[in-house]
C-alpha cells in the first residue's frame, strides 16, 4: 500500500511537470476621459505563432482569456463608437497573471472591424496632450541598458532629454534647468521623488520610484496641457499599477538599487500592492565596485504601496504611498581628495528622508460624466552638515542646514463628453505649503549667520478648464487655459493652452501646440535673509513674480509600418520674468541644478531666456522581442542675466544622439515544454555635446586656498564630448509557478574617462579634472512567484 501511494504522488509530479506552460490574460476596457466601463467590446488576442482568440467585453468592461501559453501577445481592441486600438509585443509570463486596462476614445464613425492604430502602446495616456509627449512601459523600464531602473534615466534617452551628469538623475529638457520638472503620482503633484533629493530641485543619485510597482506614464516636454500647472520645462505623470486582485502574487529582486521584496493581491472588494527595498550599495562596496562617490557609500531605504476599493456601481477609491530614507558621508580619506559633489578640503554628511500619501474617490455622476477627487501630502525632510578641514586635517564647522517642509494638497476635477465630439475638463488644484527652515553658514570673522530663518506656510491655487474638440477623425483640437495664484505676494497668471492634429492620411500626421507656462521659485528663496550695509538683515524676495515662458513647437510623424515611426519636432521657447540678481551679474535662476547655489543677494524678475531646437527620432517599437529608438537633437540654449549680456545657458550641450535597441531570444521552441529559457541583448549609446562651466581664476583660487570662478567667463567653456556605451544581458527562466532572472548590466563598457567638472585643489595648488563613473558592472536577480 505505501508503495502505491509513493508511486501515485510520483507519477502526479510527472503529470505536473509535463503539462505546458499557461497561463491567464485578462483585464479592462476603459472610457479614456471618464474611465467607466466600456461593455461589449471585441477583445482579440493574437500570439506569435499565429494562433488568434476573441472575446467580449462584460458589463463591467472586463475580459478574460485562459489557459495562454507565455510569449509575445497582440491585443486589439475595438467597440461601437470609440475608436479601435492595439498592445503590441505584451510580455506574458507562466508564473503571474497578464493584467490590462485599456482606455479607447469616442469616435464619430461606428466602426465595424478592427482598425488598428498604430503605436498606440506609446501614445500618451492622457488624451489632450498633442505632442512633445511619450508614454513608458513596464517592460521598457527594466530593459533599457544604462536606465539602472530609473524612469528619470530612462527619460534622458528620449529626443531634447539628457541627464545633467552621471552622479544625478536630473532630466534636462530642452536646455532648460532640471528644476523646472514637475513630478506627478496618481494626479497628485509630489516632491523630488528621489534619496538624497533636496528641496527646490527635482534629482538626485537614486531614484524612490520603483518601477516594479508603476505601469505606463506619460514623460511631456513641451507645451503641455492645461491640467498641468508650475512647471517651464516638462511633466512627468507618473501611475502605479493595481495589485493583482484575485490571487496573491510576490516578486523578490536583489540588483544596483536594493535588496527589494513586494507582494499584490486580492483586498476586500479590491486589491493591495507592496514593496520594501534596502539598500546594496554597501555590500558591493566592500567587494570593490566604485561607484564614482569616492569613500562615500550611500544608505537608504524605501517602500510603497497602493490599495483600491470598488465602494460601489458609482464610488471606487485608492490609496498609495511613498517613504523614503537615505543618508551618506561624504569624508575625506588620507589617500583620496575627490569626489563629485563637494569641495576639496571639506567633509559632507547628508540626511534625508521624505513621505507621499495620497487618495483618489472617483464618482460616475453619469454614462458620460466623471467626478474626481484627490486628497494628499508630501514632506521632504532635508540634514546636511558641511565641515572644512583646517591645516592639520581637524574638521570645524561651515555650514548646517535642516529644511522641513510639508505640502497639503486638494485636487478636484469633473470630466464630461456628454455632447457629441466634445469633451471638458474642469478642475481645481490647491496646495498649501508648510515650511521649518534654517541654515547656517560661517562668516569669518563675524561668526555664524542664518540665510534662511523661517516657519511659516503659503498656497498655491491652480484651476484650469480643457476642451477637446474632434470634429472627424482627421482633425483634434485641445485647447484650455491654466491659472495660478501665489497667496505669498498675490502673483497672478492666466496661461492659454492650444493644440491642434491633423492626420493627413494613414502615414502623416500634423501637429502643432502652443502653451504659456510658469513657475514659482523655491520657498526657501521667498524668504531668504540678506545683510543691510549697516547692519541687521532683510528679505527683499518676498515680491518675486513667477518665472515664465511660451512654448511653441509644430511636429510631423511619419508611419513606415505598425511598427516603425519617424517623428520630426522644431520648437522656439522663450523664457521670461526669469530670477536673477537685483545687482548687475551673470547669475539666472534658470541655470539652477543639482550643484547650483543661489547668492544672498536681493533678486528680481528681469532675466530672459530662449531655448530653440529640431528633434529627429526613429522608433521601431517592440515586434517579436525587438525594439530600436534611435534620436538626434540639435538645440541652442542662452539667457540673459542683470548685467545685459545674453550668454550660453548652463545646460547648452548643443546636440544629443541616442541609440537604444535590443532583442530576445526564445531559447524553447517547444510549446509544451514545463519551463521557458529565453535571453535578451540590450545596448544603449549616448553622444551629447560636454556640460558648460566657468573657468577658474587660478590666482584668486591660490590666494583664498578654495576653488574661485571667473566670473567675466561665465559658462564660456565647454567640457569634452560626453560618450557612453551600456550593454545588458539577461536570462530569464520560466515555469509554472515561479519566474526567475538574472541580468547584467554594463554601463561605460568602454571606460570611458569623461570629465565631469573642474575644480581647484588647495593642497595640490592646481585645477584637478573631476572624472564621472568608470566601467560599472551591476547585476541583477529578480523572482516572481
Amino acid at each position: 500500500m505505501k508503495n502505491l501511494v509513493v508511486l501515485a504522488i510520483f507519477t502526479m509530479s510527472l503529470s505536473a511537470l509535463a503539462q505546458p506552460l499557461q497561463q491567464t490574460v485578462r483585464g479592462t476596457v476603459q472610457e479614456s476621459f471618464t474611465h467607466g466601463p466600456i461593455p461589449n467590446a471585441k477583445v482579440v488576442l493574437k500570439q506569435s505563432d499565429g494562433s488568434t482568440h476573441e472575446t467580449i467585453s462584460d458589463i463591467n468592461g472586463q475580459f478574460r482569456f485562459e489557459h495562454i501559453p507565455p510569449g509575445r501577445l497582440q491585443l486589439l481592441f475595438s467597440a461601437f463608437g470609440y475608436q479601435s486600438k492595439s498592445l503590441a509585443d505584451i510580455d506574458h509570463t507562466a508564473s503571474r497573471e497578464t493584467i490590462v486596462i485599456i482606455e479607447l476614445a469616442e469616435s464619430e464613425e461606428q466602426l465595424g472591424e478592427v482598425n488598428v492604430i498604430a503605436n498606440s502602446s506609446t501614445r500618451p495616456k492622457n488624451e489632450m496632450v498633442t505632442l512633445s509627449a511619450r508614454t513608458f512601459s513596464i517592460e521598457e523600464t527594466q530593459r533599457f541598458a544604462g536606465a539602472r531602473n530609473d524612469v528619470a534615466r530612462m527619460a534622458a534617452k528620449l529626443p531634447g532629454v539628457r541627464n545633467a551628469n552621471d552622479a544625478v538623475n536630473d532630466i534636462v529638457i530642452r536646455g532648460n534647468s532640471p528644476n523646472g520638472l514637475l513630478w506627478r503620482m496618481e494626479d497628485l503633484d509630489i516632491p523630488n521623488p528621489n534619496h538624497y533629493g533636496k528641496n527646490g530641485q527635482t534629482g538626485g543619485p537614486v531614484s524612490l520610484l520603483n518601477n516594479n510597482v508603476l505601469r505606463n506614464s506619460d514623460f511631456l516636454t513641451g507645451a503641455f496641457p492645461a491640467s498641468y500647472g508650475n512647471a517651464l520645462s516638462g511633466v512627468f505623470d507618473l501611475q502605479m499599477r493595481d495589485g493583482n486582485n484575485e490571487k496573491y502574487e510576490f516578486i523578490g529582486q536583489v540588483g544596483f538599487n536594493g535588496f527589494e521584496i513586494g507582494a499584490e493581491g486580492p483586498l476586500g472588494n479590491g486589491s493591495f500592492l507592496v514593496d520594501y527595498r534596502y539598500s546594496v550599495l554597501s555590500l558591493m562596496s566592500a567587494i570593490g565596485f566604485d561607484f564614482g562617490t569616492g569613500s562615500a557609500i550611500p544608505e537608504y531605504q524605501d517602500f510603497t504601496f497602493k490599495v483600491t476599493q470598488k465602494l460601489s456601481d458609482k464610488w471606487r477609491m485608492s490609496a498609495f504611498g511613498l517613504w523614503g530614507k537615505s543618508k551618506i558621508d561624504f569624508v575625506r580619506s588620507p589617500d583620496s581628495d575627490e569626489d563629485l559633489y563637494g569641495e576639496t578640503g571639506t567633509n559632507t554628511h547628508s540626511r534625508s528622508q521624505q513621505a507621499v500619501l495620497g487618495v483618489n474617490f472617483f464618482y460616475i455622476t453619469s454614462e458620460s460624466s466623471l467626478l474626481k477627487l484627490t486628497l494628499g501630502t508630501g514632506s521632504l525632510w532635508d540634514n546636511d552638515f558641511l565641515d572644512t578641514l583646517d591645516q592639520s586635517g581637524q574638521p570645524q564647522s561651515y555650514y548646517g542646514m535642516d529644511f522641513r517642509n510639508t505640502t497639503y494638497s486638494g485636487h478636484i476635477q469633473w470630466v464630461t463628453n456628454a455632447i457629441e465630439n466634445h469633451t471638458f475638463r474642469v478642475g481645481l488644484r490647491n496646495d498649501v505649503y508648510t515650511f521649518d527652515m534654517l541654515d547656517s553658514i560661517y562668516d569669518y570673522p563675524n561668526g555664524f549667520n542664518h540665510p534662511t530663518d523661517i516657519s511659516n506656510y503659503t498656497s498655491l491655487h491652480q484651476p484650469y478648464v480643457e476642451w477637446q474638440y474632434r470634429p472627424s477623425t482627421r482633425w483634434t483640437v485641445n485647447s484650455g487655459i491654466h491659472a495660478q495664484i501665489l497667496s505669498l505676494n498675490g502673483s497672478t497668471t492666466i496661461e492659454p493652452r492650444m493644440g491642434v492634429e491633423y492626420t493627413l492620411d494613414e502615414r502623416n500626421v500634423l501637429s502643432a501646440a502652443y502653451g504659456l507656462h510658469s513657475q514659482m521659485a523655491p520657498v526657501n528663496i521667498y524668504y531668504r535673509n540678506v545683510a543691510k550695509p549697516m547692519g541687521g538683515s532683510y528679505q527683499p524676495n518676498k515680491d518675486l513674480d513667477f518665472q515664465k515662458s511660451h512654448h511653441f513647437v509644430i511636429g510631423h510623424s511619419y508611419t513606415f509600418s505598425p511598427t516603425l515611426g519617424l517623428k520630426t519636432e522644431v520648437y522656439y521657447q522663450a523664457l521670461f520674468d526669469a530670477i536673477v540678481q537685483a545687482s548687475p551679474s551673470a547669475f539666472s535662476l534658470l541655470n539652477g541644478g543639482t550643484f547650483g547655489g543661489v547668492p544672498d543677494t536681493a533678486l528680481n524678475n528681469n532675466g530672459k531666456g530662449r531655448n530653440y531646437g529640431i528633434e529627429l527620432s526613429l522608433e521601431q517599437y517592440l515586434r517579436k522581442g525587438f525594439y530600436l529608438f534611435s534620436s538626434l537633437s540639435l538645440y541652442q540654449s542662452e539667457y540673459l542675466g542683470s548685467d545685459k549680456v545674453w550668454r550660453k545657458g548652463a545646460f547648452a550641450g548643443n546636440y544629443i544622439f541616442n541609440l537604444s535597441s535590443g532583442k530576445e531570444f526564445v531559447l524553447t521552441k517547444n510549446t509544451t515544454a514545463s519551463t521557458r529559457h529565453s535571453i535578451t541583448l540590450d545596448g544603449s549609446f549616448i553622444g551629447s555635446g560636454g556640460q558648460r562651466y566657468t573657468p577658474i581664476d587660478f590666482l584668486k583660487s591660490q590666494q583664498e586656498g578654495r576653488t574661485v570662478y571667473d566670473e567675466t567667463q561665465v559658462y564660456g567653456l565647454q567640457l569634452p564630448m560626453y560618450m557612453r556605451l551600456d550593454v545588458r544581458v539577461a536570462y530569464r527562466m520560466q515555469g509554472r509557478k515561479v519566474t526567475q532572472e538574472w541580468a547584467i548590466d554594463i554601463q561605460n563598457v568602454t571606460n570611458r574617462k569623461n570629465i565631469q567638472n573642474v575644480m581647484y585643489d588647495p593642497a595640490a595648488q592646481e585645477e584637478v579634472k573631476v572624472y564621472s563613473i568608470g566601467l560599472l558592472p551591476m547585476f541583477q536577480y529578480r523572482i516572481y512567484f
